[in-house]
């Protein structure tokens, strides 16, 4: 299917009611001002979205309540927000797996989902960020990005393996460019194994804080 502009290209459960169980195979989105695919009520749970692609659009994948746990080898063009956005908590998880993203940023989990990020590749063409990541869990593995990075903040719970980003103020704490930014106000947990930041390899390191200030280093080795 192509679903080629307008606000909404996919809103499932507008009516505030039900719209579960839905799978898209395949499918093209294309400038559509709002989002692509959009969740609109808390029983529109389960959406699984494999292959196909978003261009141009605000928010390709926008889990405003229910859920689209499933996200695998889709390719995103150019998303004026984000390509994949999270609205609301509601237990929910989400796996992103095998994705490409052209797009400046990837993935604002800003419900918090407990997220896995693994096998995608973000090629930005200006910095943004690959992940943001405002509490909850969420694990990156085996990905790259050219010009993203890593944002956990309030009580994130983070573990980041064998992933390459490139940019040079990937471990910064410059407040306007942070790979990572202890924002806190509950404890704080990030852990790093095999991860390449630049120029820099950390083979393990653990970074913990249990206040707004104080940030602990563990399991630190750098090759």
């Amino acid at each position: 299917m192509f679903f080629d502009g307008g606000s909404i290209g996919v809103e499932i459960g507008h009516s505030g009611f039900m719209g579960s169980e839905n799978l898209f195979l395949n499918c093209f989105w294309l400038s559509c001002s709002t989002a692509g695919l959009l969740t609109s009520n808390a029983n529109a749970l389960q959406q699984t979205v494999i292959g196909g692609n978003f261009q141009g659009c605000n928010r390709a994948i926008f889990a405003g309540a229910g859920s689209v746990p499933t996200i695998h080898g889709v390719g995103f063009q150019t998303s004026a927000d984000c390509d994949i956005y999270t609205g609301s908590l509601s237990d929910n998880a989400m796996s992103v797996q095998a994705c490409r993203s052209e797009s400046v940023n990837f993935i604002n989990n800003a419900g918090g989902q407990s997220l896995h990020v693994a096998g995608c590749s973000h090629v930005g063409s200006t910095n943004g960020f690959f992940l943001q990541q405002p509490g909850g869990f969420a694990v990156i593995s085996a990905c790259i990005s050219n010009l993203g990075n890593v944002v956990p903040t309030l009580w994130a719970t983070m573990r980041v393996e064998n992933s390459w980003f490139k940019r040079d103020d990937w471990l910064s704490l410059d407040a306007t460019h942070l790979w990572w930014r202890p924002n806190n106000t509950r404890s704080f947990c990030l852990e790093l194994e095999n991860v390449t930041g630049g120029a820099t390899e950390i083979r393990r390191q653990r970074l913990v804080t249990a206040d707004a200030q104080t940030i602990t280093t563990l399991n630190y080795q750098v090759a």
